[in-house]
């Protein structure tokens, strides 16, 4: 998964970067792993973990098939296993921060690749379809040819109160 891979690429770096500055200066140790290790919690682990954590809430353990030939997206959880096609798709929009939502494929914090599409259907059904689905929910809406609106959003995490009617 990406942004796993990212967020333990940014974590090896900065113990790295850590590692280095402590072997510089030595008499400032205790002073350089706090400032790194509260850095580190306060911008990158746990946001990280809100995020993904809530994101596994929505679709841990759910099963996403699409016929593209078809064009039929099929959405499969612990009890229930729902199919729609694209026609029926009322609305599609997708959650993004800043740098996504300027079309950039990363940002300054791994946590900000997070993403997330709420998708609403004619008969009123809405599903919420993470980017621990979907790597890169842009590319797949772009290249499926279905219409979406991108929305702008502070922090990434799954608001149904936005989206209500």
């Amino acid at each position: 998964m990406f942004i796993l891979r990212e967020f333990r690429v940014r974590t090896i770096v900065l113990f790295i970067t850590c590692y280095v500055l402590v072997y510089l200066h030595p008499e400032d140790k205790l002073l350089l792993i706090l400032g790194f290790g509260s850095l580190f919690l306060i911008v990158e682990f746990i946001p990280s973990v809100i995020i993904h954590f809530q994101y596994l809430r929505y679709n841990g353990g759910t099963k996403l098939s699409i016929d593209t030939e078809q064009r039929v997206i099929t959405i499969e959880n612990h009890d229930s296993k729902v199919s729609f096609s694209y026609n029926q798709i009322k609305t599609i929009r997708l959650a993004l921060m800043g740098d996504l939502h300027n079309g950039y494929q990363r940002g300054a914090a791994s946590w900000i690749s997070y993403h997330y599409a709420f998708v609403k259907t004619e008969d009123g059904r809405h599903f919420i379809i993470t980017c621990l689905l979907i790597n890169d929910l842009r590319k797949f809406f772009k290249d499926s040819g279905l219409k979406v609106t991108n929305d702008r959003v502070f922090f990434p995490t799954v608001r149904m109160a936005r989206y209500k009617e």
